[in-house]
């Protein structure tokens, strides 16, 4: 590697007649990911030493526009440590973006992007400085709209593993200047106000955006409807009940205020004895090697995890697909439910390319709308051609996600075959993708033909098995013949 080093020197002592050309040969050295980090450090330090003013310009352009997307760390390191010794400003949101990137081996304290920041805003906090990124309106048009907004995202993504709860930052957005206009603080300030929680991701923030666009030709109608709703019976709460609430428990609490209205007065434990009672004889089904790994748990080993909020999530995710009730409405909606799992877990199985996955919300009939009256129904929505990544992992697809903001859950299945029972329960990935996504999901799992392990999971790797769902044996014929 010294000798590749030295190579670049010479290379330079090559291109210094070229002008303009020789220098453009330089960067193209220096931006090229198929160049060892070193080599390309190299090239940067040399480029960055040029006397001219247009040089040094030019310089800090290309660096900013290189941090977002740079993966070398080596090249990240050097490009902050001169942004943060040169005093470059316009350098914030790249270093947030760059900063947004997760790493393993790099704890965020150690992040050459923090220590950037840092170094641009002493007089500030980390914290304060990535919430005055967030909070700044993004301006321009084109390309220079788009990455001021994907800045600020990041800027929320970081603060997200920093505070990871959310206090600080609802500290730090209730002392933020307000833009009027601004859509994003809009949005943030009114989902703290009235669904009494803060997005803690990226994701979740969108998920915000997705659920204020009133305006939607097709979903806005419907979401302000729910945003009243959910506002009124979230107010509703007592002040320890509202203190458990994140996003996921908006819908289940908004449902209940119309449909179990009863259940929203029950303390946590008369919740906990409910589900005990609704899952008392249901068949396990623990995922293989689960001892020790917060896979296949049941719910008295994991009750101490889980809020008032979750207790009436997980009841409501029971009753939507076995309702306790034994009124013909609620049997036909459950019946629908598991012969419309199983015969999407068998569409899954029979395709090799993706697991499949969707949505499960309360839909309203017609003749119920003004009664309340609806059922709950599983959407399919299969991942597109390029979010295709094998028989072991289901991509929620842009329409799935838009579609989603006021669903009660987000499925998806283990169907690689027919008795898979050593693969209930969520994977790793799986646990991570709820944590980032902010939801409560299910995972559906065949144990043998007509029958399903349904298994619970939620941010913060909490995993709690609900038994099983068994279609009918008319839907679980039909299968076989489809087959």
């Amino acid at each position: 590697m010294p000798d590749r080093v030295a190579a670049v020197d010479q290379f330079w002592a090559q291109q210094q007649g070229l002008g303009a050309v020789g220098r453009e040969a330089m960067k193209s050295l220096a931006w090229s990911n198929k160049n060892p980090g070193p080599v390309r450090v190299r090239a940067l330090e040399i480029l960055a030493d040029q006397p001219g003013e247009a040089d040094k310009s030019d310089f800090r352009a290309m660096t900013r526009l290189m941090l977002p997307n740079e993966t070398e760390f080596t090249v990240v390191r050097f490009i902050a440590a001169r942004a943060g010794r040169g005093g470059w400003r316009e350098h914030a949101g790249p270093l947030a973006r760059a900063w947004s990137r997760s790493l393993a081996s790099v704890p965020d304290a150690e992040r050459p992007e923090r220590a950037a920041l840092l170094a641009l805003y002493p007089e500030s906090r980390v914290e304060q400085t990535l919430m005055s990124i967030f909070a700044t309106p993004a301006t321009g048009e084109g390309r220079q709209l788009e990455w001021a907004e994907k800045a600020r995202l990041a800027a929320w993504e970081v603060l997200a593993r920093l505070d990871p709860q959310g206090a600080q930052r609802s500290s730090l957005l209730a002392s933020a200047p307000a833009a009027p206009g601004d859509r994003l603080m809009e949005n943030l300030r009114a989902a703290a106000a009235d669904l009494r929680a803060v997005p803690i991701t990226a994701a979740q923030l969108k998920w915000v955006n997705t659920l204020r666009d009133f305006d939607d030709p097709q979903r806005g109608a419907a979401n302000r409807q729910w945003w009243g709703q959910a506002s009124a019976a979230l107010a509703s709460l007592a002040p320890g009940q509202q203190a458990t609430i994140a996003l996921r428990h908006a819908e289940p609490v908004r449902w209940c205020s119309v449909h179990r209205p009863d259940w929203l007065r029950q303390d946590r434990n008369t919740l906990l004895d409910r589900l005990r009672g609704a899952l008392k004889g249901q068949e396990r089904a623990a995922r293989f090697g689960s001892s020790g790994s917060g896979f296949g748990t049941a719910l008295d080993d994991i009750a101490q995890k889980l809020s008032w909020a979750d207790l009436l999530t997980i009841a409501v995710f029971i009753e939507a697909i076995r309702p306790s009730s034994s009124e013909s409405g609620n049997a036909a909606s459950a019946a629908w439910i598991a012969d419309g799992l199983w015969t999407q877990a068998e569409q899954d199985r029979a395709d090799t390319s993706t697991e499949y996955g969707g949505l499960i919300a309360w839909t309203e009939t017609a003749a119920g709308a003004a009664s309340g009256g609806g059922r709950w129904k599983a959407t399919l929505y299969p991942p597109r051609a390029t979010q295709r990544f094998g028989d072991e992992r289901f991509v929620a697809s842009d329409d799935m996600l838009n579609d989603g903001g006021r669903a009660l859950a987000h499925y998806h299945f283990h169907a690689q075959r027919l008795d898979n029972a050593d693969y209930a329960g969520p994977g790793p990935g799986d646990l991570l993708y709820a944590t980032e996504q902010g939801r409560a999901c299910l995972v559906f799992t065949p144990l043998r033909r007509g029958t399903l392990a349904v298994s619970y999971y939620q941010p913060g790797s909490v995993v709690v098995e609900l038994g099983t769902l068994t279609a009918s044996p008319a839907a679980a014929a039909a299968s076989v013949k489809g087959r």
